[in-house]
């Protein structure tokens, strides 16, 4: 079985899609041989559309993987022109038409290639079950839709917070506008009058805009960190945040960085967007915050910091479990040979 990867992205890029993508492509060559066709650097869409279609003719898969929208042209015009008898895997990371912002024309062909992959493709890999059930509405064919979390290496075992003096509240993600910064920020300025040792740590996105992200005394921006980093900051806080907007755009997506949370065996903190409670609540690892504002953000911080060590480790100790169980690479290369495998009956 022969699988080739579409992927209209820098693989290099620390963020979300890159990352899951990644480890996706590593769990995949354990199951067939594959071909990857990632963006280059600031590539655009037709040349990397000619590069990928270049590559599918040279390759000839019996599979296409195709990760996000600007995957479809290609492997779409591949299958219709071909007399090779492919079939389409279609990763979906969201909806186009939400994700696109004030341009009218642009949303409009985002919408127009997500129906033709939706309804193209043989199998739809969906981010969380909040997506699945949106994408069931505009199918004929609800079974081909699948549901795979962001899958994490789970090799090690549990790592415990070391003690430290102060209480020490993490984020790692991109700054996107629906990640919900703004909420921690806020909240960062409520605790700075009421609890002198309650720190903010905040990394992976660029935090030059002093009016989005102001130099706080209990707020230490990290900045775009480096992958052997990652670990390591995550393991220094006491509490990780996720406080998303729940919104038509995250709602329909999965936080990868909250796979990774859970991996590194530390309490969380989330809003009620996406799959978010439901892992929450699976995993008894954390807080859902159901109405998510910078004064309940910083109530429920002040409520983690209060409780003893053993109970916050206890928390640690059930996300490290559920992500072994759940997310690591093991559980999801099963997942993905059914999926390849119903394809290919």
């Amino acid at each position: 079985m022969k699988i080739s990867f579409i992927c209209p992205f820098d693989l290099e890029q620390y963020t979300g899609t890159p990352k899951r993508t990644k480890t996706t492509i590593s769990v995949a060559k354990r199951c067939a041989d594959i071909s990857v066709t990632s963006s280059l650097k600031q590539e655009k869409f037709f040349p990397f559309f000619k590069r990928a279609l270049q590559s599918l003719k040279q390759e000839k898969p019996d599979i296409i993987h195709a990760v996000t929208t600007l995957a479809i042209p290609s492997a779409v015009v591949f299958k219709l022109f071909s007399k090779w008898k492919v079939k389409i895997v279609f990763e979906m990371h969201g909806w186009g038409w939400y994700e696109v912002r004030k341009n009218l024309i642009k949303k409009t062909i985002f919408l127009f290639i997500d129906c033709v992959g939706l309804w193209l493709s043989a199998r739809v890999i969906a981010m969380s079950y909040s997506e699945k059930k949106f994408l069931t509405q505009r199918v004929w064919n609800a079974k081909k839709i699948i549901v795979l979390w962001g899958p994490v290496e789970c090799d090690g075992v549990y790592v415990p917070p070391e003690d430290n003096k102060n209480f020490i509240a993490g984020y790692l993600g991109n700054g996107s506008w629906w990640q919900g910064i703004h909420y921690i920020i806020g909240a960062a300025k409520i605790l700075a009058e009421k609890r002198k040792d309650i720190f903010f740590t905040l990394a992976g996105f660029d935090f030059s805009d002093q009016e989005k992200y102001p130099r706080l005394p209990n707020v230490s921006y990290l900045g775009k960190i480096s992958e052997i980093s990652v670990v390591p900051t995550l393991h220094a806080a006491d509490v990780l945040l996720s406080p998303r907007l729940k919104e038509k755009v995250s709602d329909l997506q999965y936080p990868h960085k909250l796979s990774e949370y859970l991996a590194s065996g530390r309490p969380v903190i989330v809003s009620s967007a996406s799959d978010q409670p439901f892992v929450i609540e699976k995993a008894d690892c954390g807080v859902v915050v159901h109405d998510m504002n910078a004064e309940n953000l910083a109530h429920i911080i002040l409520h983690m910091a209060d409780l003893t060590k053993e109970e916050r480790e206890k928390m640690g100790q059930n996300a490290f479990a559920f992500a072994k169980k759940n997310l690591s690479s093991e559980t999801f290369e099963k997942k993905l040979r059914d999926i390849y495998s119903s394809v290919r009956s």
